[in-house]
């Protein structure tokens, strides 16, 4: 059985966000380095990942594309504010599906890259990154989930709410 994972806010090859985030690598190539070996030590072949934006901030083409064939898994992208290229391109460089606004999954989920207000009361659930670790925002609530890498040991995620939803749907 294929499993679903999810994450956001990557940035690969981007040196400034280290000390934005307080991540814990020395440079950006032992950033990279480590956060595709953790993605792919999570992730198999045909696995689902769900990346929620911000995949590096690099503009190179040629970059982007060995990036992406360097993860494992069926790619998912929803694109972020950092993420630069057309919907065309990312399809190109390898992602199954590219989604330039907030996605509706399992008639449930909302996954978006920036967080989505819900009304209380909202029979939805918010899957996002952006906020990166901002402290306004939390890891999980009852009605959201932030999937920043920095808040997931910087490798994509199987979330509880999602696995125990997506089993009671398929009954």
């Amino acid at each position: 059985m294929n499993r679903t994972f999810f994450t956001a806010d990557q940035h690969f090859g981007h040196a400034n966000v280290i000390k934005y985030d307080d991540r814990p690598f020395d440079n950006v190539n032992e950033m990279d380095r480590e956060m595709i070996s953790r993605w792919n030590k999570a992730v198999k072949k045909n696995d689902v990942v769900w990346l929620l934006g911000d995949l590096c901030l690099s503009t190179n083409s040629q970059y982007i594309n060995t990036l992406v064939k360097k993860l494992n898994g069926r790619k998912y992208l929803v694109m972020g504010n950092h993420d630069a290229k057309s919907v065309r391109f990312y399809y190109e460089a390898g992602f199954e599906r590219v989604y330039d606004h907030p996605v509706m999954l399992l008639d449930y989920f909302i996954l978006s890259h920036a967080p989505v207000f819900l009304p209380e009361g909202s029979p939805f659930f918010n899957i996002h990154g952006h906020v990166h670790n901002h402290e306004l925002y939390p890891t999980e609530s009852e009605r959201s989930c932030c999937i920043s890498c920095c808040r997931w040991n910087y490798e994509p995620v199987r979330l509880p709410v999602f696995e125990n939803y997506n089993s009671q749907a398929e009954k």
